[in-house]
């Protein structure tokens, strides 16, 4: 567990101009910061358990640039990132389930917005991204979300606010793939 009463930040470091990634690694990753988390594109957080657990909190905002996955041969359970406000996403996550929200402080208003390096995939459960109840939008571009398994659900809920799901003229497919996909907003 890292707590950090402002900013917390995960990033690698520039040597003789090659980009050095930066990471940790446990049996279960627990991260929290009072203003902002950040995990840079060369940040890297690695469940090591046979059932690890990685949990992304901040009472503000949260951007994840870089990878969240399992060691080989491990089991990533679960990855939940919640932000109270807004969710950045411009990296990878693999896990069994994933959960995102955004906007769970007291004014209930936060959005989360992921670009094309944003590829989240469920290998076992669901995918869940949450807004704020009185603000925020689901602003995906040209983001891969995967939910493979069974009755496996990607689910989208903007309550106030709404979902935009933006793909680029050479993309072929929406890369919103699952079995189910929930859409909610107000």
């Amino acid at each position: 567990d890292i707590d950090a009463g402002t900013q917390l930040l995960l990033k690698g470091n520039v040597f003789s101009g090659q980009t050095v990634t930066s990471g940790l690694s446990s049996a279960d990753i627990d991260l929290h910061a009072g203003t902002a988390l950040v995990v840079d594109d060369s940040g890297l957080l690695v469940g090591t358990g046979s059932h690890s657990t990685i949990s992304l909190d901040s009472s503000q905002d949260v951007t994840l640039g870089g990878s969240v996955a399992a060691k080989a041969g491990k089991v990533l359970d679960n990855v939940d990132i919640d932000a109270g406000r807004n969710v950045t996403l411009s990296g990878s996550v693999e896990a069994g389930t994933i959960t995102i929200d955004a906007g769970t402080s007291i004014s209930k208003d936060g959005g989360i917005t992921g670009d094309a390096e944003t590829r989240l995939i469920a290998s076992t459960g669901n995918i869940s991204l949450t807004t704020g109840d009185f603000g925020g939008n689901i602003m995906l571009t040209d983001a891969t979300l995967t939910a493979p398994a069974s009755n496996a659900e990607v689910q989208l809920s903007a309550l106030g606010g709404h979902i935009q799901q933006v793909q680029g003229t050479d993309r072929k497919s929406t890369r919103l793939n699952s079995s189910h996909v929930k859409r909610s907003r107000m």
